[in-house]
């Protein structure tokens, strides 16, 4: 019994192991190049993106005003196949030192900053209704970043490292704090969020930076 306990361990072990390795390769497709894993067809982003959710799902009213009653129903439909609130793959942590803004700058770049996750297919009016719901999922107090360090881990650490991948230090390195500011202060792109905390994080930021990458501090 003990061997035949053993050996029932180890294959479940290996079909759990090759299970979680298929799909972390084959994400964020369901079919690669054809189908995302929210079910969602590539030629079918772009559409989806002009007409919106609503327009598409049957969780979806588009009527509805509450943002948070609408940004529930978009959860339902557009993450909850992967995603919960809390627990396994829960999205609380993730977004417990987000502030709103930021939250909906990250949902419509989900194809930049989370490699593994299929594009967002919402409008921008829609990122925000999630976004709002997702603010209901923090913890009623959630401690500020208080060192250049910190703001880096909140606001960069999702798709940045300092040295390794998708490294930092090589935007910054040379520049002085107070270009690094400059430089932040202006950061939205197609593929990257604004900062949108606050101006002394932001200079908490720039001169962490600098420091690490062998610049001159503003102060």
């Amino acid at each position: 019994r003990i061997v035949a306990t053993l050996l029932l361990l180890i294959g479940l072990g290996v079909m759990t192991t090759g299970e979680w390795a298929r799909e972390a390769i084959r994400k964020p497709f369901i079919i690669y190049g054809y189908m995302y894993s929210n079910g969602v067809l590539v030629d079918e982003v772009d559409q989806l993106r002009e007409q919106g959710i609503a327009a598409r799902s049957a969780w979806v009213n588009g009527d509805e005003a509450d943002p948070v009653v609408l940004g529930e129903q978009l959860f339902h439909a557009a993450c909850q196949n992967c995603h919960s609130r809390s627990g396994y793959n829960g999205l609380d942590g993730r977004v417990a030192r987000w502030d709103e803004e930021f939250t909906s700058a990250m949902i419509q770049r989900l194809e930049y900053t989370r490699r593994l996750m299929p594009p967002w297919v919402g409008t921008p009016a829609e990122a925000d209704a999630l976004a709002a719901v997702l603010m209901t999922l923090k913890p009623a107090q959630v401690p500020l970043p208080s060192n250049g360090e910190e703001v880096f881990e909140v606001r960069c650490g999702s798709c940045h490292t300092l040295y390794d991948t998708n490294p930092i230090i090589e935007l910054v390195e040379g520049l002085s704090g107070e270009e690094i500011d400059e430089f932040c202060s202006d950061l939205e792109r197609d593929y990257m969020p604004a900062f949108t905390g606050t101006d002394e994080q932001r200079r908490q930021l720039a001169d962490w930076l600098a420091e690490e990458a062998g610049g001159e501090v503003s102060r």
